[in-house]
């Protein structure tokens, strides 16, 4: 979306120098028409145009927000006039903080680890994991 507005708008800048002035006003008119109100985006759109990387969760924390959304395709879509309302709120800022965060820690830790580490590891770790549990009521997490 955002790509085809820049091409849009550099078409009617391109119109504008040449003097074509009906061209440009034809070119900013589809580009106005892609930014109109009821226009309805997918979660992959609105996670681009607010700057975060998980459109998976920003579905449901728009709906925990009363972003009024509708489903097309077993996919949720929401208004652009809704994406731009809350671009700058908290939670948005919130989320594009923990996406940065997650950028910077991610080459901690990347060495695997050795048979040795992993067994340090469980050897620190009491008790069971819980798949290892059985079907017996008196099974504690201990």
């Amino acid at each position: 979306m955002i790509t085809a507005l820049r091409e849009e708008l550099r078409k009617a800048r391109a119109l504008t120098e040449s003097g074509d002035s009906s061209g440009a006003l034809c070119a900013i008119d589809r580009a106005m028409a892609e930014l109109a109100d009821t226009r309805m985006v997918s979660m992959d759109e609105a996670a681009e145009l607010l700057g975060v990387k998980s459109p998976e969760a920003l579905a449901p924390i728009m709906h925990g927000n009363g972003i009024p959304h509708e489903w097309r395709d077993g996919r949720p879509f929401v208004a652009l006039s809704e994406v731009e309302r809350v671009a700058g709120s908290a939670w948005v800022e919130r989320m594009q903080e923990l996406d940065r965060l997650h950028d910077l820690s991610w080459g901690f830790g990347c060495e695997p680890m050795t048979p040795e580490e992993l067994e340090a590891l469980e050897a620190g770790r009491p008790g069971r994991l819980p798949w290892e549990l059985g079907q017996d009521s008196t099974d504690q997490l201990t």
